[in-house]
């Protein structure tokens, strides 16, 4: 196996160390800036894999080009940069559906939610018990706590985007509405203190452990 020297020679004695291969396919060693990248698609083209974009764990693909479109291949998710144009390169996740996501979002999508059948992108949903969103409609006073970015799971499961979550807490009421409290601490509507002087709504729980963050500028008490 020969070994290429860049920058500057390996010592001969080290040379036995320095053997590599795999199926008779030759992995070179040198300190340039690009050499694990060639290395990799070199690798990838001889075992015929493609090697644009380059595979990662679990069948993720990394796009190291940049292009305006997901360039994977349905059902490959995708990480990819989009630097046709403009500020800065945005970062893009495309899923093994086709859904885009732009990864500079600063908001939280909740995974894996029971919606009800027919429920379509772009819909706004209240959590109406764990883990369990329905449509949010005005007439019954369904509030919108998210909005649905993703449905799956034959149209009966769904993502919803909102501000935040936060996982940790015991004992919230699934579906409940919490305000702020005194002293930094939330409660439910009954338990605002009797001196408050502004009402805030903060979020709503996704079930007995996690508080969904989407806090309102509701004030007056």
């Amino acid at each position: 196996m020969a070994i290429w020297p860049f920058p500057t020679g390996y010592p001969t004695a080290l040379d036995n160390f320095l053997v590599a291969q795999i199926d008779n396919v030759d992995i070179v060693w040198a300190n340039h800036p690009n050499s694990l990248a060639s290395a990799v698609m070199a690798l990838q083209s001889k075992l015929n894999i493609d090697n644009l974009p380059i595979q990662g764990v679990g069948g993720l693909e990394f796009d190291p080009i940049g292009v305006a479109a997901n360039p994977g291949a349905p059902g490959n998710p995708t990480i990819w940069s989009d630097n046709s144009g403009g500020a800065g390169f945005p970062l893009y996740y495309t899923d093994d559906l086709g859904n885009t996501y732009d990864l500079r979002n600063t908001g939280s999508t909740g995974l894996g939610y029971t919606c009800p059948a027919g429920t379509a992108l772009g819909e706004m949903v209240s959590i109406s018990a764990a883990d369990t969103v329905v449509l949010s409609d005005a007439t019954t006073a369904l509030k919108a706590h998210g909005i649905v970015i993703n449905v799956y799971g034959g149209g009966t499961s769904c993502d919803v985007v909102y501000r935040a979550e936060v996982a940790g807490f015991v004992g919230l009421t699934s579906g409940a509405e919490y305000y702020l409290g005194d002293a930094g601490v939330f409660v439910l509507e009954g338990a605002i203190p009797g001196t408050a002087t502004l009402k805030q709504a903060i979020g709503y729980a996704r079930n007995t452990t996690t508080l969904v963050f989407n806090p309102t500028l509701e004030t007056g008490v």
